[in-house]
């Protein structure tokens, strides 16, 4: 039986230090770059996706699923966080076309305390017609 946790598109959030206009729809977020005053292109900003944790109480993630749609925007960083350590961390080489990871070895086993989890993910938009509409990020448990 698979065991997967997900949250819809539109749950996420931008970051502080690099932040993305986020706009909120049914099905999913549309990301474009929020470039600060006399910052130039290409520009990298981040966004979270805070999600529950296993209902199984599984701490041991093997898979990220991210369904999403882009325009000109490059998977710069791959964050995964239990609470508040930091248990996975990857940047595709080069850098992806896509937010896809398959191409990531994802092996966490941390205790099975319930912290819950945040995934965060850094892009680079390389112009100003640069978007990203995510539909869904998952998370597989062992």
């Amino acid at each position: 039986m698979a065991n997967w946790v997900s949250m819809p598109g539109n749950a996420v959030v931008s970051d502080h230090d690099a932040p993305v206009t986020i706009e909120y729809h049914p099905n999913g977020a549309l990301i474009r770059p929020k470039l600060p005053v006399g910052a130039c292109y290409p520009y990298t900003g981040t966004f979270h996706v805070a999600m529950p944790s296993a209902p199984s109480g599984s701490a041991k993630a093997c898979d990220l699923q991210i369904k999403h749609t882009d325009i000109l925007t490059k998977t710069k960083k791959v964050q995964i966080y239990h609470g508040s350590n930091m248990l996975f961390e990857a940047s595709p080489t080069p850098p992806a076309t896509h937010l896809g990871v398959a191409n990531m070895l994802l092996d966490i086993d941390d205790t099975g305390e319930h912290f819950g989890w945040g995934i965060s993910l850094t892009s680079e938009f390389v112009g100003p017609s640069s978007i990203l509409l995510l539909s869904s990020v998952s998370l597989h448990f062992k």
